[in-house]
């Protein structure tokens, strides 16, 4: 990297040449969660879909752990509509604030917000942009 180099000739610069490195692992290693999210993101609609007939077929005479099932399966339909749910209100702010919004680049930061939050986390990323706004809207 130019920076270590320079820091070898003139050792004023190796604070820089440090925060270089460590910005550039800190990136590297941004890009590879933010990789690892996309490729292991399987949440579409069609899960609930999935959800709701899992409840539909469980059986509680014969399953002693059909109970225990139910929970687990509704309670994971309750936080993945939550979730749902909240990117579409954020969408729903996103586009009431471009109504109003006179700066252009900001009317359409607000309206691409709007647009991706209509369409993550309810479907898998496509782009970098919607990997982090996915990522966001989720709770850690």
């Amino acid at each position: 990297m130019v920076l270590a180099k320079l820091a070898r000739l003139d050792t004023t610069t190796q604070e820089y040449a440090d925060l270089a490195e460590t910005l550039n692992v800190q990136s590297a290693e941004l890009s590879h969660s933010i990789r690892a999210y996309r490729d292991g993101l399987e949440f579409d609609p069609r899960r609930l879909n999935e959800i709701e007939e899992r409840l539909a077929s469980l059986d509680f005479l014969s399953d002693p752990e059909a109970y225990r099932r139910q929970e687990q399966l509704r309670a994971m339909h309750i936080a993945a509509g939550a979730i749902i749910r909240f990117a579409e209100r954020h969408a729903e702010k996103a586009r009431e604030l471009a109504l109003q919004e006179e700066d252009p680049q900001r009317r359409a930061e607000l309206e691409r917000i709007a647009e991706v939050c209509t369409r993550v986390p309810a479907h898998a990323p496509r782009d970098f942009w919607e990997a982090i706004q996915a990522l966001s809207l989720l709770p850690i």
